[in-house]
């Protein structure tokens, strides 16, 4: 695992909902947000020991025998997105091997305000959230149902007391959008492995 080059993982013939997150890695590697240094696919919710205590932290995958890499805000990566799957995904209908779903996700996106904005004087969170709704807005059937800024809030699906007090300065910032998104296989899947 390495902050300095992390591998942005992308699904190879993606299905359902990696089909889904692959269309929103996609969408924030666009122009428009060409701030945004890195976007990750799928985080997963993983834990360690801490003091005796167990704590969670956010983790994308890297590749085949590499280290899940610890998405929680550094001094290394300029600026990132990921999506974190909320639990359950829910089985909308099923008819002859075709289903609908519907699944609510976190889309997150990590930035360092003095790195991607220097022409601005003032703290400009507002103009990234706009960049980030206009790109998500081209995902068909994904709605955004609510929007947070602050660090905290962005990462409250894991132990916050693990973000160090570094990140949370005026020198960081991070946006969670909480959306809802409906999927489908279009075809039956004939499983490969």
């Amino acid at each position: 695992m390495s902050y300095i080059t992390p591998i942005e993982f992308e699904v190879t013939d993606p299905v359902l909902l990696d089909a889904k997150i692959a269309e929103i890695q996609t969408a924030l590697k666009t122009a428009s947000l060409s701030w945004n240094g890195y976007s990750f696919a799928r985080a997963y919710k993983h834990a360690k020991n801490v003091n005796g205590a167990k704590v969670y932290y956010p983790a994308v995958y890297q590749g085949q025998s590499l280290d899940y890499l610890n998405v929680y805000p550094n001094d290394n990566l300029t600026s990132y997105s990921f999506t974190y799957v909320k639990q359950p995904q829910t089985l909308d209908s099923e008819t002859d091997g075709f289903h609908d779903y519907e699944a609510e996700l976190s889309v997150v996106v990590v930035f360092r305000l003095h790195k991607i904005g220097t022409s601005n004087a003032y703290r400009f969170t507002e103009l990234l959230k706009y960049d980030v709704i206009r790109a998500l807005e081209d995902i068909d059937s994904l709605t955004i149902e609510s929007v947070y800024d602050e660090i905290e809030d962005c990462f409250s699906d894991f132990t916050v007391t693990e973000i160090e007090p570094q990140y949370l300065s005026e020198k960081f910032g991070a946006l969670r959008f909480d959306c809802s998104v409906h999927y489908s296989n279009n075809c039956q899947i004939t499983n490969t492995y």
